[in-house]
Formats: C-alpha cells, sequence, structure tokens
C-alpha cells in the first residue's frame, strides 16, 4: 500500500487520505483506541472487526496505516508491533525525508 509517511505535524495536510505513522502508544483507552505520540500527539481508533492485529500496549512502538479524520484523529486499518525500544530522532529524519523524496519512498496520492 502506497502511502506518505507522516508524524502529528504533517496530519491536517492529509486529512481524509491514508498515511503511514510511526509513533508510540502513550494512551491505551480500550483494547481499539488509545493516543500514538508521533512529534505530537495522535488520537487513534483501530478498524472494528479485524482480530489479526496486534494487542495495543502502552510504550510500544508501532507502524500504523489509516485514514486521517477532520479532528486529525487515525482511523487504523494495519498495525505492527515494532517493541519498545526505537530511536525518535531516526523516526523524525525518516519522515523528513521521505517527505523530500518522495520518489525514493513511494507515492502520496
Amino acid at each position: 500500500m502506497e502511502c506518505a509517511r507522516v508524524d502529528a505535524t504533517l496530519l491536517n495536510a492529509y486529512q481524509g487520505k491514508t498515511v503511514r505513522i510511526i509513533g508510540k502508544v502513550v494512551e491505551v483507552r480500550s483494547s481499539s483506541q488509545g493516543v500514538l505520540f508521533a512529534e505530537g500527539p495522535i488520537q487513534f481508533e483501530v478498524s472494528s472487526g479485524d482480530s489479526t492485529l496486534p494487542p495495543i500496549l502502552q510504550d510500544h512502538y508501532y507502524e500504523a496505516v489509516g485514514q486521517v479524520g477532520s479532528s486529525n484523529d487515525l482511523r487504523i486499518f494495519t498495525l505492527v508491533d515494532f517493541g519498545e525500544d526505537l530511536s525518535e530522532k531516526a523516526l523524525g529524519v525518516l519522515v523528513k525525508q521521505s517527505q523530500n523524496l518522495p520518489e525514493l519512498f513511494g507515492g502520496f496520492d
């Protein structure tokens, strides 16, 4: 699935579009809702009915693919658990470079 790699600072530009985000779960509200931190907080809800997604664990990093809502929330379609140890600095560089070099990192339509 080709989509833009973004963080919270870029969500406004992608409302209604499918995006890819790597962030840390800083709050779990239920088995399908919480807050992901990726250069800012992002409220999310996992699309219902998909039992193949991993459980949402506090302080774990996830790569999420989902659609950005009108209030910059995220409706997640796919979720991959990246564990508890990622470099947030490196993630910021990844987002910046993917925005600067879309031909290298995939389509943005």
